[in-house]
């Protein structure tokens, strides 16, 4: 994706480095607002939505976001994968404690 008026030196193929074709949404507050909102800032910067979505956070959010946030936005579940990671063994996160909370709230 190419931000508008976004033409290089090398010409308006030429590809940009990370920098130039990297962006933030600063505003969200929760994984729905995250998901939401960054539709909405790609839009912005792009001047249309994303075809494909791919969504990488802990394994144990899929259903949230899969099932609840993806379903309420209406985006295609064909066009939208997700990249599960469990945190470091060495870590202090409580897996199973996240987890109950997951299955509770979300």
């Amino acid at each position: 994706c190419r931000p508008r008026g976004a033409a290089t030196a090398a010409g308006k193929d030429a590809p940009l480095n990370v920098p130039q074709r990297t962006v933030t949404e600063d505003f969200a507050a929760d994984s729905f607002q995250n998901f939401l909102f960054s539709l909405c800032r790609f839009r912005e910067v792009v001047g249309h939505y994303p075809a494909r979505v791919t969504v990488v956070s802990f394994t144990f959010k899929r259903r949230r976001f899969e099932d609840l946030h993806r379903d309420a936005l209406s985006f295609p579940q064909s066009h939208f994968a997700f990249i599960g990671l469990q945190p470091p063994a060495w870590s202090r996160f409580d897996l199973a404690e996240a987890e109950r909370g997951e299955r509770e709230n979300a």
